[in-house]
């Protein structure tokens, strides 16, 4: 696990973590995402590998909002 956790990230949306139903229930905040995968770097390089992790953190995140923020908004 620990290997996986420092060496091997998949991208988002290639797991089985549901980040859009975990940003659903949170409240409004910034978030970032750590994403060290040496096979992928070595495969791609730095760049690409930037790249495509950008790339899959918009597709996942995008439309991904607070509902509690709605909520929130609407109670005031």
């Amino acid at each position: 696990m620990i290997q996986l956790a420092r060496d091997a990230r998949l991208y988002p949306g290639e797991g089985w973590i549901d980040f859009a139903g975990i940003i659903e229930r949170c409240p409004p905040m910034n978030y970032s995402i750590e994403l060290p995968n040496q096979s992928r770097v070595a495969e791609l390089g730095y760049e690409e590998h930037a790249r495509r992790c950008l790339a899959h953190a918009k597709q996942t995140f995008g439309s991904a909002r607070s509902k509690r923020r709605v909520i929130d908004a609407e109670a005031a």
